[in-house]
């Protein structure tokens, strides 16, 4: 045998404690980086508590009461101050999410033949009176549209918190228990114990108010610069204030993961939109009523109205129960005769993979929709 050269025994110890070394910094700025983050996170939680408002919540219902009042008043401006408007036909998207997901305004600008002002005044919330609520500066204004498209689901018809004083008695109240991640852990549930960090973390919580505002702010700062030169944009409109601008996107995946659908479903179940009971009469009479105050409103206003059932996916349009459908029939017929407003069914006029959610459309799904509706909207608009 042959013994190791003495060298060779100190080289080899010198290689294990450098790596180890190496190791062991990687480690420590590893550490760091995980307690600044912390540090961090923990900071801008305190911020939004102490001082709720200095980033705006764009994704939110006042957030987009907001942003629907700011575009009423700039389109209202437009059409006094601009003499290119003076034969322009205006027709205004007002609904929520669903809508607002599925609408492409700058595809419909390129219809041919077509001389029209597209507005979108959809927000975001559960039911038609959140729709109302929301879209209230169009009512207010002196805005006249020739045409006015009401995006809703037949679930929209439903207000679950009133699904819930209903069923109030008839149901146990459900303590839950544990510690939010540690629980989960221990459990072994190591889904939900990273749903539950990705929720504590504020950047992810408020990743769409963040990526609104920086791109708002963005545009501001390009405007200004081709101000200073005295030049425009190829669109030659402001896309922070333009009142014709894209309506706000959800900042989500192209495609939900199996999980996910199985979990939307489960909530929307859970808040009792699945249920033919949900639809009785007078547990739906608010939502009803909001609806037919926007379309009186807008009918009064000269405009066609047009009920929209916008596109769902599968799983979501086979649960919705039929008697859904026959309500919001009845409603119309019963409250406007020979003038109820169309309705045009385009639930299931998209497949499954143009969906990034259960109600939302994707990218393809918008771009495809909104090639679907622009005959229709030549033959209303003419």
């Amino acid at each position: 045998m042959t013994d190791t050269p003495p060298e060779k025994n100190e080289q080899d110890q010198v290689k294990t404690q450098t790596t180890g070394d190496r190791i062991a910094v990687v480690g420590r700025v590893l550490f760091g980086l995980v307690i600044a983050a912390l540090i961090v996170n923990l900071l801008l939680n305190l911020s939004s508590t102490l001082w709720p408002t200095w980033l705006p919540h764009k994704m939110s219902g006042t957030g987009f009461q907001k942003d629907i009042t700011q575009r009423v008043h700039a389109a209202e401006a437009a059409f006094v101050n601009d003499p290119e408007l003076a034969n322009a036909k205006l027709a205004v998207f007002l609904g929520l999410s669903s809508q607002r997901e599925s609408v492409n305004l700058a595809t419909l600008t390129e219809i041919d033949g077509i001389d029209a002002k597209y507005l979108g005044l959809c927000g975001a919330g559960a039911s038609m009176a959140t729709m109302q609520q929301q879209g209230a500066a169009l009512l207010e204004s002196e805005l006249k549209p020739d045409l006015v498209i009401i995006g809703i689901n037949l679930y929209h018809q439903v207000d679950p918190l009133v699904i819930a004083q209903h069923k109030q008695p008839e149901t146990t109240e459900v303590q839950e228990t544990g510690l939010p991640i540690v629980s989960p852990l221990v459990q072994g549930d190591i889904r939900q114990a990273y749903h539950d960090t990705r929720e504590r973390v504020w950047v992810y919580d408020r990743r769409r108010d963040v990526n609104t505002v920086i791109t708002e702010n963005l545009a501001t700062v390009n405007a200004g610069i081709m101000q200073v030169f005295h030049t425009t944009s190829q669109s030659g409109a402001n896309e922070v204030t333009s009142p014709w601008r894209e309506m706000i996107r959800i900042d989500g995946p192209e495609k939900a993961s199996e999980a996910t659908y199985i979990a939307q479903n489960k909530s929307y179940a859970n808040r009792g939109l699945f249920e033919a009971q949900s639809y009785q009469p007078d547990w739906i009479t608010a939502e009803h009523n909001a609806l037919n105050t926007v379309i009186k409103q807008t009918q009064e206003r000269g405009a066609k109205v047009v009920i929209m059932l916008m596109p769902e996916h599968s799983r979501l349009r086979a649960s919705v129960p039929e008697v859904a459908m026959q309500r919001l029939k009845t409603d119309l017929d019963q409250t406007f005769g020979d003038a109820a407003p169309e309705i045009v069914d385009m639930r299931d006029s998209l497949a499954d993979d143009n969906f990034s959610d259960i109600s939302h459309t994707n990218s393809a799904g918008r771009m495809q929709y909104s090639k679907l509706i622009a005959p229709m909207l030549v033959k209303w608009l003419q």
